[in-house]
């Protein structure tokens, strides 16, 4: 029986023709540096015209891409970040690394994002920017947000790294803030081959060569290199061909995954143990993985994998990392009901639409004998 895993992904493989192809031909044009540096410029204008923003800073990680945001905002020791209290740890850490203060919100019942109407409460003199997360492929109530920060003249960090593709009133998210943010991580809809790179998406041109030359071409002058506690990078050659090459494949990958999407919603709408998250009706999700909660999800995890499908749990409130601060537990509860009960099944790139069917017979199957 073939393993099915949250993490597959099958793009690489029959893709992999396409990469050598782009391989052999952009080599050719490299014979010193800036031939990789007009190759890296090619790729972020593809990025850029998908996104529909004004320019592309390709980065190294997705981590960089939004700590890099924080440091174009001024954000500094003292001021104040937002951000959701359900999101990876990356994004708190990335706040952490400028040395302000991570402020999470609870997320909501209705579709395990940021709860807009508890944001206001925890916006305070010294908050300076909101990092809107689109959390398992879904949108943010992105209007209830954006009017919020405007009207407290907070700035926006859009950060669709997990959202790649996704649109909101058929625009993708990613382009609504100050600024945004992508990473090409394994798991994620457009991933690279090694899983390293990222994305700033920018809406001011000008912005590229500033942050280029505030924090990634440091090395350039003598005391550049004294600046920062560590030293940003661009993405690999490798890793940003990959992502050049999914962009031109994405209507496939797409969908497929919005398939997949809908074979998921149609299995498990009735089962009473599972609850699912549709699409609003301002958005179409291109999702890296299915989101769930499910009741006795450990179990269902154990026998899942006994079935030979890989899933994985809700990531834990970031509440419980001390570092962060101290907060109180009970202003959090659907947080926490998330890391109980969340579970994000497979729904990779080229996947089956059987392979789809097989999981969701597992799931039905395992609620079943419990009964």
């Amino acid at each position: 029986m073939d393993k099915i895993s949250i993490t597959a992904n099958r793009a690489d493989k029959l893709l992999l023709k396409e990469y050598i192809k782009y391989l052999i031909k952009e080599v050719k044009n490299i014979e010193e540096v800036d031939g990789y540096i007009n190759f890296l410029r090619k790729c972020e204008k593809s990025i850029t015209e998908f996104m529909g923003v004004e320019d592309t800073l390709l980065v190294n990680s997705g981590t960089d891409a939004i700590q890099l945001s924080l440091l174009s905002l001024n954000v500094k020791k003292g001021d104040e970040v937002i951000i959701p209290a359900t999101t990876y740890i990356s994004v708190a850490l990335a706040v952490w690394y400028t040395g302000a203060k991570v402020v999470p919100v609870d997320i909501s019942e209705e579709d395990m994002l940021i709860d807009a109407g508890k944001l206001k409460r925890k916006i305070t003199p010294k908050t300076k920017v909101i990092i809107m997360v689109h959390m398992f492929g879904h949108s943010c109530k992105i209007d209830e947000i954006v009017n919020i920060a405007k009207e407290y003249n907070i700035k926006i960090i859009d950060n669709a790294c997990q959202a790649i593709g996704t649109k909101y009133k058929n625009k993708r998210v990613g382009s609504f803030g100050d600024i945004g943010t992508l990473s090409f991580s394994y798991a994620k809809t457009i991933s690279s081959f090694s899983g390293n790179g990222g994305a700033v998406l920018l809406k001011n041109k000008n912005d590229k060569e500033r942050i280029r030359e505030n924090f990634l071409d440091i090395f350039k002058g003598r005391n550049g290199l004294f600046k920062l506690d560590r030293k940003f990078h661009n993405i690999s050659f490798l890793d940003a061909l990959t992502v050049y090459v999914k962009l031109k494949h994405f209507n496939e990958i797409e969908e497929k995954k919005i398939l997949l999407r809908k074979i998921y919603e149609k299995e498990l709408r009735e089962v009473n143990e599972v609850t699912i998250f549709p699409d609003s009706d301002d958005s179409v999700t291109v999702r890296p993985c299915f989101f769930i909660l499910a009741e006795k999800r450990d179990s269902l995890i154990k026998y899942l994998y006994r079935k030979g499908i890989v899933c994985e749990s809700s990531y834990p409130p970031l509440v419980v990392f001390k570092k962060f601060g101290k907060f109180n537990y009970n202003e959090f509860n659907v947080a926490f009901k998330c890391w109980k009960m969340g579970l994000r099944l497979p729904l990779f790139s080229y996947m089956e639409p059987g392979e789809a069917v097989r999981v969701c017979k597992e799931i039905k199957n395992f609620y079943a004998r419990k009964k």
